[in-house]
């Protein structure tokens, strides 16, 4: 066998060869800021909120159980959810990180960067939370709303660095039906092995040479 020596500058540069090494591209998922869907509202109240301890730790699932509606009304139910949450709750800003709706748009809510808020009983520091617009007790989430909810979820699992097992549901974590009976069935059925799919998928997606 012939033997081949390659100097150091050499194989430096051999090693960054885009067919030989694989160079991670970060995983986008559009998402719709609160000033666009909450232009003029109050601003978060800075004093209750709190930063989480050691970074985002799991993700949450949850659904608002207020009435499924169409698309055109998703920001004015944001607005509302969030002005309950603020007034009535007293709460520095809206509960939830994310919120997914049927149109498939994904809203920002809570800086991530804080822990939210629960009517329930749990420890918040760590948990990203994502909810769906809707009440998912008897009926799913459209198609579309779960596309952009499993493309978000997956998408943060990489940003955090966790995996797959790291998904839990709101009533896995506190005494609640939240995320609805339905969407329950769903996670623990085929919603598990499609988080995951999705995550390898992007995973895959994000590793490939450029």
């Amino acid at each position: 066998m012939k033997r081949v020596v390659v100097s150091g500058v050499c194989l430096a540069a051999f090693l960054l060869l885009p067919e030989i090494r694989s160079i991670a591209a970060p995983v986008v998922v559009k998402t719709i800021p609160q000033s666009e869907w909450n232009s003029g509202g109050v601003e978060p109240v800075a004093g209750k909120l709190f930063p989480h301890g050691n970074g985002i730790t799991s993700l949450v699932l949850h659904h608002t159980q207020t009435p499924n509606e169409a698309p055109a009304m998703e920001k004015a139910r944001l607005r509302s959810i969030r002005r309950y949450h603020m007034v009535e709750k007293e709460w520095g800003e809206v509960a939830y990180h994310y919120f997914v709706g049927s149109s498939g748009q994904i809203y920002e809510g809570r800086d991530w960067r804080f822990a939210g808020d629960s009517g329930t009983t749990y420890d918040l520091n760590g948990r990203l939370l994502i909810c769906l617009l809707g009440d998912f007790t008897e009926t799913m989430p459209t198609e579309k709303a779960l596309d952009a909810m499993l493309r978000l979820v997956a998408a943060k699992l990489h940003e955090h660095k966790l995996t797959p097992s790291d998904v839990v549901t709101h009533q896995m974590v506190a005494a609640t039906d939240c995320p609805g009976t339905a969407m329950q069935k769903w996670f623990e059925g085929e919603g598990k092995p499609a988080i995951a799919r999705q995550f390898e998928g992007l995973e895959v997606q994000a590793t490939k040479p450029e």
